[in-house]
């Protein structure tokens, strides 16, 4: 554990066979599972530009006895989609672009930027972002652990968050001793930030427009097969569902609370300002993620903001809320407007009946008859 150099014997072999191999002896936690899928991608993540260059090989082998496996790295699909301004005025069979830029950026005399960005055919929370490297290797943006710096991805529930991503290469700057990091001041990153906010969303090609805007199932057409299998679904579960309104006991149902305590790592997902009959009311979306509360959603009002939490481990939500921002959007819009509902109906009838009904008796039929889903 003390060493801090280590000796290296030379030896002369032809120019044609020259390699090196790191062997791993006497590991105290032998690497398992995803751990060693993680070292997997971090090796090809690092070295992907020589990699694709076909300047080097790397081989890994898990074990002594198991075969050795070419690493190999595959780039992310990118979006070819057309304008999203085209998409929403109805143009006619508008023409599809591939969404991508290349980047040459002259900073000063001595420093500057190449390679590319461009937008994900799919959203992926985990794997978009920027990957910054100096002469071909990657110093920052490995794994799940990309650059995206808020300026350009905004917040982590945001489209370009999800589909924004690209390899950078920075030329005639200076990195940390570790090779982990550039170095540079708060100002300086500032600068270039806005340098490549300026190229990626020029109006020929604008990456981020594009990335917050377009909806890739917003004009696809419904699928025949997978409607009729929901409506036949739904009908059968219709008798269970009267049966279980029918039995509701209304003096128990949960009231609209002033605030509700959510566990640590929770967060808002989508806030919104909605204005309805000359008032305007702010609706945040939290997703909890409590296993210990068992209703799908609960509502809490503050003069005119209105918090709606979403139990993140419930079925309902496990099954139907997808992974990227366009399967999400209407889940989170459809909990806004019967939150708002809610609301409404308790400020015109002045809250002389039940008003929170609907909300218990969905989280009752969630509980009584779950959603099955493939």
């Amino acid at each position: 554990d003390d060493i801090t150099e280590l000796d290296i014997f030379p030896r002369r072999v032809n120019s044609n066979k020259h390699y090196t191999i790191i062997k791993l002896n006497k590991v105290s936690k032998i690497p398992k599972g995803k751990t060693i899928g993680a070292i997997k991608t971090h090796l090809t993540e690092i070295y992907r530009h020589i990699i694709k260059n076909h300047n080097i090989k790397i081989y890994f082998k898990s074990s002594s006895s198991a075969k050795k496996e070419l690493l190999v790295y595959e780039s992310p699909k990118i979006m070819t989609e057309p304008f999203y301004a085209d998409v929403e005025q109805g143009k006619h069979n508008p023409k599809k672009i591939t969404w991508k830029v290349n980047l040459n950026i002259e900073l000063d005399k001595r420093r500057s930027i190449t390679g590319f960005a461009a937008l994900r055919e799919k959203g992926n929370t985990s794997q978009a972002g920027f990957s910054l490297f100096r002469r071909g290797r990657l110093i920052m943006g490995s794994g799940d652990e990309k650059y995206r710096p808020h300026k350009i991805f905004k917040n982590p529930n945001s489209f370009t968050y999800q589909r924004l991503f690209g390899d950078l290469e920075f030329h005639g700057f200076e990195v940390s001793h570790t090779k982990d990091g550039f170095i540079w001041s708060p100002s300086e990153e500032e600068k270039i930030l806005q340098k490549l906010v300026n190229e990626i969303n020029k109006p020929n090609k604008p990456l981020l427009l594009q990335a917050e805007k377009f909806r890739i199932k917003k004009n696809v057409p419904p699928k025949k097969k997978e409607n009729q299998i929901a409506i036949t679904d739904a009908v059968n579960k219709a008798p269970k569902a009267i049966e279980i309104i029918s039995s509701i006991n209304t003096n128990r149902i949960s009231p609209i609370e002033n605030k509700i305590s959510v566990k640590s790592g929770s967060q808002t997902v989508k806030s919104d300002t909605i204005p309805y009959e000359g008032k305007k009311y702010k609706i945040n979306i939290v997703a909890d993620f409590d296993n210990d509360h068992e209703d799908w959603y609960r509502l809490a009002q503050k003069g005119d903001e209105i918090q709606i939490v979403m139990n993140m481990s419930h079925q309902f939500t496990i099954g139907y809320l997808g992974d990227v921002p366009e399967e999400q959007e209407g889940i989170y819009l459809l909990l806004m407007y019967m939150g708002l509902s809610e609301i409404i109906l308790g400020e015109n009838r002045g809250k002389k009946q039940p008003i929170g009904l609907m909300r218990h008796t969905l989280n009752r039929i969630l509980r009584v008859q779950p959603p099955k889903y493939k």
